[in-house]
C-alpha cells in the first residue's frame, strides 16, 4: 500500500481515502461530448491519504418528483504536495462511497494540515 502522508494508521487520521482524477483519454458521452464522470473507468488515482472526517450539514430537496439527500463532509489530513494540488474536478473514494470535492485548502496556509470539503454522491 502506498500513501502520500506518512501512513499514520490508527489514530486521529484513521480513514484511508483515495483521491481520484479524470484520466487522460477518458470516455466522453457520445451525445454531449463531455467526459462521463459516472464511469469508474474514467478515473485514476491521484493520491491516497489517511484522513479524519466530520459530517456537516445535511438536507433533502426535491428534483423531478424525487427526494435527494445532500450531505457534506470535511476531511482533514497532513498537508503534502499532492494534496495541495487537489482540485474540485477530483473526487474521493472511501469505504465503497464516492464524494465530489467542493473545495481543497491548506489550513491557515501553514502547510501542516490540509482540509477537503466534499458532497457525497448518492
Amino acid at each position: 500500500m502506498s500513501c502520500d502522508n506518512k501512513c499514520s494508521g490508527p489514530g486521529r487520521y484513521n480513514k484511508l481515502v483515495t483521491i481520484q482524477k479524470i484520466k487522460t483519454g477518458a470516455t466522453a458521452n457520445t451525445s454531449t461530448g463531455k467526459i462521463d464522470k459516472s464511469l469508474d473507468g474514467n478515473w485514476a488515482t491521484h493520491t491516497k491519504a489517511f484522513c479524519s472526517v466530520s459530517t456537516g450539514a445535511g438536507r433533502e430537496f426535491y428534483r423531478a418528483s424525487q427526494v435527494h439527500a445532500d450531505l457534506t463532509h470535511l476531511w482533514e489530513t497532513r498537508s503534502t504536495v499532492s494534496l495541495r494540488s487537489t482540485t474540485p474536478e477530483m473526487r474521493i473514494q472511501w469505504d465503497g462511497r464516492t464524494f465530489e470535492i467542493i473545495s481543497s485548502m491548506d489550513k491557515d496556509e501553514a502547510r501542516e494540515t490540509h482540509q477537503i470539503t466534499t458532497k457525497e454522491v448518492v
